[in-house]
């Protein structure tokens, strides 16, 4: 019974790594496409000035 409750709580310390792993890759994208979008966006008010405001 307690090599069950090991091999539980092995597979429940993987899981909790992937999903954590998993996030960090997602938060990294979701940097990366940010900063991407900010980019455009302030290169397109450069470079198309709003004079009608």
């Amino acid at each position: 019974m307690r090599f069950a409750d090991d091999d539980y709580d092995r597979i429940q310390l993987l899981l909790r790594a992937g999903v954590f792993s998993v996030l960090n890759v997602l938060t990294f994208i979701e940097n990366q496409y940010i900063n991407m979008c900010y980019e455009i966006i302030t290169k397109w008010i450069t470079s198309h000035p709003m004079q009608q405001v």
